[in-house]
């Protein structure tokens, strides 16, 4: 952090070209001049844009703050290979959600966060067709990440400075996110915050960021809409399903009971069915008549 007073020159001096990172109070009208010194006859001046933070590529930078009485110039000063394409500044609101998606990812990015007194929860992750991506957190009074993050969900509670390095071995295809919950979701986002940062170097100025497809900011009320409308029609398809279960079960149940009911009822004989019978021969009497003698009360006899 630097407190800078009108007409002071900031004098950044680097062994390698770096990318530096600067954070302002934005302003409507010009106020900032970077001069980027390749040699006493190469340098190459730009008035940074006001409305939005910038990168500037380079080992020799000199900033000048004009017409304004004095500026808080938050610096990040980081290796140009950490952040080669494309960076992005998390926006001053206490409540929103960044997504950032893209086809076909060849190199990394980085996504900073503006100083703050009071610690703050992050909610990120990302999705990927590679399991060697990965998010990366730094602050400035760590030389080591301050959290390393592989998930698809990861959560860290920090203050002050922070930046976000997403990084992979390979191309990829990802989606990924950054959220902060606050207690008011009513701010007003700007198209400003979709930037990527604009990007100074001593050869051209440009805009980066072509192979980052979407970059998308909202409001978390935008996003609990979302999960609740879901959530909805999750719990009543859940419903319907339970209730299918429940009658199946029953009907089941009912077939069961009936087939176990029909085959233990005891069978009933009529005066007409025939009865089984047990034949006795007299061996002594061949002549004699034989008797037939029935499980029954009655004895039927034949000569």
């Amino acid at each position: 952090m630097l407190n800078v007073g009108g007409s002071e020159v900031v004098n950044i001096d680097l062994s390698s070209e770096a990318n530096v990172i600067l954070h302002y109070p934005h302003q409507a009208n010009n106020f900032l001049e970077a001069r980027i010194i390749v040699s006493p006859e190469n340098t190459t001046n730009y008035f940074l844009d006001p409305t939005q933070d910038a990168i500037i590529s380079g080992s020799i930078i000199q900033l000048r703050v004009f017409d304004i009485v004095s500026i808080i110039l938050s610096v990040w000063i980081i290796p140009k290979e950490m952040c080669p394409l494309v960076s992005f500044v998390l926006p001053e609101f206490d409540s929103f959600s960044l997504t950032l998606s893209s086809k076909y990812l060849t190199d990394s990015f980085c996504v900073f966060a503006n100083d703050s007194d009071e610690a703050e929860t992050y909610y990120y992750g990302s999705f990927s067709n590679s399991s060697s991506s990965r998010f990366e957190i730094y602050t400035p009074t760590q030389l080591f990440p301050f959290d390393v993050c592989y998930d698809k969900f990861c959560k860290i509670k920090t203050n002050g400075s922070v930046f976000f390095w997403y990084q992979s071995e390979v191309p990829v295809k990802l989606e990924t996110f950054i959220r902060i919950n606050g207690y008011n979701s009513s701010n007003d986002l700007s198209t400003k915050e979709l930037n990527p940062l604009i990007y100074y170097n001593a050869t051209n100025k440009y805009n980066v960021g072509k192979e980052i497809d979407t970059k998308t900011i909202k409001p978390i009320t935008y996003a609990s809409d979302e999960r609740r409308k879901w959530s909805i029609i999750a719990t009543v398809s859940t419903t319907w399903l339970m209730i299918v279960l429940i009658i199946t079960k029953a009907i089941i149940a009912f077939i069961l009971v009936h087939r176990s009911r029909k085959e233990n009822r005891p069978i009933s004989y009529d005066s007409t069915t025939a009865q089984p019978i047990t034949l006795v021969l007299n061996q002594y009497c061949p002549n004699t008549s034989a008797k037939l003698i029935m499980p029954s009360t009655h004895i039927a006899s034949y000569s």
